[in-house]
């Protein structure tokens, strides 16, 4: 895949993320208690070309969801919980918009991004596993499942594209995955 067009596939899906509420600036990572996605950007100016460079701390790939309540739980559970999906995806687009200089700078961030969306994906079997006793908050919850599984499912098979080498799939599916971030942005908004 041409750099432009690796560019092109990388900023599609982390327009998506910011789109929805899930970039913007560093985060704490309290799944870990570290600072995770702290970004830097440097911009130089020679004669009539300005170059910006920018970077993305990585934080810690071993990070584990903690586990979660059975039964039914106050509204608060899993607010908490939404809000820990939307920092993990945060992170996920902070290191995918590090990763657009290069398919290399790509590969570099596969672990972390992988690490993101597995913890995603912790945190969805979490919320299945109780139920809400606001009615309303139940609602939401049963209506983030399908949208949550499918971002981590698409998101899986665009780090394995990228893993393998394969950026001709990495793009077909950066579409799909934009997608999937839509349905679960829509369904948070219900």
């Amino acid at each position: 895949m041409s750099r432009t067009r690796h560019t092109l596939v990388i900023a599609l899906i982390t327009g998506s993320l910011v789109a929805g509420g899930c970039g913007g600036g560093g985060t704490s990572d309290t799944t870990t208690g570290s600072t995770a996605g702290t970004a830097a950007t440097e911009t130089t100016t020679d004669a009539d070309v300005t170059t910006t460079t920018s970077t993305v701390t990585a934080p810690p790939t071993t990070a584990t969801v903690p586990d979660g309540p059975t039964g039914v739980v106050d509204g608060g559970v899993l607010v908490a919980d939404v809000q820990q999906i939307n920092r993990l995806l945060t992170q996920f687009a902070q290191h995918l918009a590090a990763a657009s200089e290069s398919p290399a700078a790509l590969k570099e961030r596969l672990p972390v991004l992988r690490s993101r969306l597995a913890l995603v994906d912790g945190y969805a079997t979490r919320i299945r596993g109780y139920t809400v006793s606001d009615a309303p908050l139940e609602r939401r919850r049963k209506a983030l499942a399908a949208p949550l599984r499918r971002v981590v499912k698409v998101g899986g098979v665009f780090v394995d594209a990228a893993s393998d080498g394969d950026y001709a799939r990495t793009q077909a599916v950066a579409t799909e995955f934009k997608a999937a971030l839509v349905r679960l942005r829509t369904a948070a908004a219900k």
